[in-house]
């Protein structure tokens, strides 16, 4: 799948702004999800357009509103510029500018990168997947962590699961499960023990190069909205991305095949990963990434706390992802 060149503007020098809406026409779009602080609209091609509260910020596809209508509409209207939310017009025109590129000109090394994870370690919630920064294959360790280990509690390895079932996902609706079955070998084991052995199965997979079945592993593979393997292919995809834009790595076709593989059935999966796959980055999550590849330690927790509103892990789990991304295989990307 076709993805987009990774621009490289100059630092201060700003980046045109995508337009709230990505390349919609005029249109109708159909509630798909409500949330506290948004509502989230999709169109016949399965594009979402999201109507977000001002904490939520910018980001692909977003249009900020000072309030959310109740009820929601079923339905909202694009027409020449404007979108009509029941008997309210947004002019598109009057939103914020918002830069998606995060202001990180220099790659981080492998030191600030270690720092970095060891800053936020202790606010990672039960059941985020942590314990896959802890190793590559080979039983090299992925980010240097502390040699207590990643959970806080003295053990390596993965933690306790929670106590939850799990599956995979595919349809796209909040808390349902598709119920795509976990791999026949992982049938003796407890569901979540299965699971997390899924998990570091893809991840694995991913950072020792062979993106295709790591993204085949961690596809859907979760609960909720969105899975947990998807948030860790976000998070990858945006490393890659940024990558592109820094150092001029060779990644574009790498992006181009996870987001083919990743795709699905889950439109709002499908938002977030074409987003990552373009380097388009969401406003918490580039505040995150620029305080985390700068070295802010003052500004990487405080930056790293709102993510964790996001979904019952995957903020957290992007950030697994996107951590996992920083030190690619050679092997990636030609």
């Amino acid at each position: 799948m076709q993805v987009a060149d990774t621009p490289r503007t100059v630092p201060g020098g700003g980046a045109a702004a995508p337009p709230g809406v990505w390349v919609m026409k005029n249109t109708s779009l159909s509630l798909h999800s409500a949330f506290n602080r948004v509502l989230n609209y999709a169109d016949e091609e399965g594009r979402i357009l999201s109507l977000v509260l001002p904490e939520i910020g910018g980001g692909p596809g977003h249009v900020i509103v000072k309030r959310l209508p109740e009820p929601a509409p079923a339905l909202v209207v694009l027409n020449e510029g404007e979108l009509i939310v029941g008997e309210e017009t947004v002019r598109l025109g009057d939103q914020p500018e918002f830069d998606p590129y995060p202001d990180v000109w220099e790659w981080p090394s492998s030191e600030t990168i270690r720092k970095g994870v060891a800053n936020i370690l202790p606010l990672f919630p039960s059941g985020s997947p942590v314990f896959l920064l802890e190793r590559k294959p080979g039983g090299r360790s992925a980010t240097a962590l502390p040699a207590r280990g990643g959970f806080g509690n003295g053990r390596a390895g993965p933690p306790d699961p929670p106590e939850q079932g799990v599956s995979r996902t595919g349809s796209g609706e909040s808390g349902a499960c598709g119920a795509r079955a976990l791999p026949a070998e992982r049938s003796g084991m407890d569901f979540n023990r299965a699971l997390y052995a899924e998990l570091e199965k893809g991840a694995g997979s991913l950072v020792s190069g062979d993106v295709e079945a790591g993204a085949r592993t961690l596809k859907g593979l979760g609960p909720g909205l969105t899975p947990t393997g998807d948030d860790i292919l976000c998070g990858f995809l945006w490393a890659l991305a940024l990558a592109d834009r820094i150092r001029r790595e060779r990644f574009k076709e790498t992006r181009g095949t996870i987001l083919e593989i990743a795709r699905g059935e889950n439109l709002i999966v499908n938002h977030f990963l074409t987003a990552a796959a373009n380097g388009l980055f969401f406003d918490r999550f580039k505040c995150f990434v620029e305080a985390f590849l700068n070295g802010d330690a003052p500004r990487i927790r405080s930056a790293f706390t709102p993510l964790l509103d996001i979904g019952e892990t995957s903020g957290a789990d992007t950030v697994v992802g996107f951590i996992m991304g920083l030190e690619p295989s050679e092997g990636i990307g030609g």
